[in-house]
Order: structure tokens, then C-alpha cells, then sequence
């Protein structure tokens, strides 16, 4: 079997930054409430503010005597989100929250550290996923409570990158062009933090000397035909823990018939990419999305295969013959 390397191009975009909010009514002027804003991504996978219906949530007053909770569901009903459990503001003091959700998955509290005094949550040895995990951490001081204070008001952040590996070909449509067995070399668990700092949100990931146990598997094992009638690429993606990938590679398999038909011709040949994108730091950060684009012919899988491009040739475009010459006499129609 053939083994080429190629380098794949990637993009880093910016998710698009077009946030909603929803604010709930407190009715009960010592209960807290929460609300959230959060920035839309369009993933199936991804959550956002359309598709997000329920988070965890921890929080302590300053004190450390009054309000505490932790791991607490808080679901969606309608426009407002509702505690699993009633829980209430210590008059004039700050208060300390953090929230998360991993997908519709709770996180168990042995794998989670919230911290009042650092204003953090702490997730111990994630291991990445089909998840889309975001997380949020605020504070806020009641006041008094002679008046209600108002919902508490979290901005979800996506703590993970998104990768894509996207697959182009100038192959005919009556031709298949497969991808299976795409594996990244990744760290695929670690600990991760997200903490307030001002008003800002800032996520980290000690990956140092996290060790990778054989290859992480990119999900999608496999890539449908990507010579396509529809001349459209095909893409695979999936969420990675933030990390340098200047030493990271993607290794997949590309199979190439010459038609669906049972027992057609075939080629077959191992690739690998290196993920590296540009000089300089070369990280995948939080809440960005990356994607390697690669176009691969036939002629890649099996290099023969270029001797068999049919090709054309204008040999010449034959001239008009001389005018033939008629005489002809019009009528006339009267009236017309």
C-alpha cells in the first residue's frame, strides 16, 4: 500500500459573535435566579442559544456561611430557567457562581473543583468527546433585598476547539473517492479551567506532560464519497482539548473505484497531514474552529493513474466554405 504526505492548509474562524439574551422575572425577591447570553454556533452538535435547554450550576457567598450549592440542574421552561432545588441570596454579599454543560451530560462532583475565592470551576481530567462543553462564571451582590436583585447573567464560553477535516477532489462524479480510518495523535484528556478575571472569562488547559494513550480516534471514522454528483466538499469535525499542534498529525486512508459498480476497479493509499497552520505559537484555542482542507485526485492514490487522465486536443476548427452565390427575386404581398 502507497503512503503520501500532504499538507493541509487550515483556517481558523471566529465563531460568529451574535448573542441573544433571555431574562427571567424573579418574582421571589431572595431567590436566585439565572439567565443566560450565549454565543451561536451552527454545528448539529455545537450547542447554542437555540438548542440549549438545561446547565449545572455551583455557587457560595462570600461569607461562606450562606448560600451554597452545588452540581444544582437549572432547566429551561418557556422563557425562563428554573433551580432543581430552591436557593437564596445572603443579604449584601457577594455571591460566586460558575456553570457548565457537557453536551445533555451532568459532570460527576469528584471530577469537578469549584472555588469561591478564585471565582473558578475546575473540571479534573476531561476526556473529550462527542460533547460541546461550555462553562460560565459570574458574581453578584443583592443588595439588601429591599428590592429584588435580578437574575443572575451568565456568557457561556465554549471551552473546547473545533476541528474540521474537509475532503475536495476534481474527480469525476461517476467515480468514489472514500476516506476511512482518519485518526488524529492528540491529548485527548486533561485539566481544564475556567475563571473570572474582571469582567473577563479565561479558559486553560494544563496540558504539560499529559501523555497520549495511542491514537485518538476523530469520531467519524470514515468520510462518504466526496466525488460527488454535487461537487460539494465533505466534512468531518469534531471538538479537541486546546493544545499546541505543532507535532500533530492526521493519518486517514483514501480508496478510489472508478465506478459504484460491484467489483469496479479500485486504488488504495495511506495519507498523512501534519496540523501545524502558520509559524509562531500554532495552538488550537478555545471556542475556535479550524478547518483543514485538502484536495485529493486520483492520481494521488495511485500516481499510474495519471498516465490514464483522458485529455483533449483542439486539433482544428475547420473554416466556413466560400459563399455560394444565389439570385433570387422577392414578391411583393400588397397591404402588407
Amino acid at each position: 500500500m502507497k503512503k503520501f504526505f500532504f499538507f493541509a492548509a487550515a483556517a481558523a474562524i471566529a465563531m460568529t459573535a451574535c448573542t441573544k439574551t433571555q431574562t427571567t422575572a424573579v418574582s421571589e425577591g431572595n431567590v436566585i435566579k439565572f439567565s443566560n447570553a450565549f454565543v451561536d454556533n451552527v454545528t448539529k452538535a455545537d450547542v447554542t442559544s437555540d438548542n440549549f435547554t438545561k446547565f449545572w450550576a455551583y455557587g457560595e457567598s462570600a461569607d461562606g456561611k450562606g448560600t451554597v450549592f452545588s452540581n444544582m440542574p437549572v432547566t429551561k421552561s418557556g422563557a425562563a430557567w428554573n433551580n432543581g432545588e430552591l436557593v437564596y441570596w445572603t443579604p449584601s454579599q457577594d455571591h460566586f457562581f460558575a456553570a457548565y454543560a457537557d453536551g445533555e451530560s451532568t459532570i460527576a462532583d469528584a471530577s469537578l473543583a469549584f472555588s469561591r475565592a478564585n471565582s473558578s470551576l475546575q473540571f479534573t481530567q476531561y476526556t473529550v468527546g462527542t460533547n460541546d462543553l461550555v462553562a460560565a462564571v459570574a458574581s453578584k451582590n443583592p443588595g439588601d433585598l429591599e428590592t429584588a436583585p435580578g437574575a443572575v447573567q451568565l456568557t457561556f464560553k465554549h471551552m473546547l476547539s473545533k476541528v474540521k477535516f474537509t475532503f475536495k477532489t476534481q474527480a469525476s462524479h461517476d467515480q468514489v473517492m472514500e476516506v476511512t480510518n482518519l485518526k488524529v495523535n492528540a491529548i485527548n484528556k486533561a485539566d481544564g479551567t475556567i475563571a473570572l478575571s474582571g469582567s473577563d472569562q479565561n479558559i486553560t488547559w494544563n496540558t504539560a506532560g499529559t501523555v497520549t494513550s495511542g491514537d485518538y480516534l476523530y469520531g467519524e471514522t470514515s468520510v462518504a464519497d466526496f466525488a460527488n454528483e454535487a461537487a460539494t466538499a465533505s466534512t468531518v469535525e469534531k471538538y479537541f482539548i486546546p493544545q499546541s499542534n505543532k507535532t500533530l498529525s492526521v493519518t486517514f486512508t483514501v480508496t478510489w473505484k472508478i465506478s459504484e459498480a460491484e467489483g469496479a476497479e479500485s486504488r488504495t493509499a495511506d495519507f498523512t497531514g501534519t496540523l501545524a497552520y502558520e509559524a509562531g505559537e500554532n495552538a488550537w484555542k478555545p471556542g475556535m474552529s479550524y478547518n483543514y482542507v485538502s484536495t485529493i485526485n486520483p492520481e494521488q492514490v495511485d500516481p499510474e493513474l495519471a498516465n490514464r487522465v483522458i485529455k483533449f486536443e483542439v486539433v482544428e476548427v475547420e473554416d466556413w466554405a466560400e459563399d455560394t452565390n444565389v439570385d433570387y427575386t422577392p414578391s411583393i404581398t400588397p397591404g402588407a
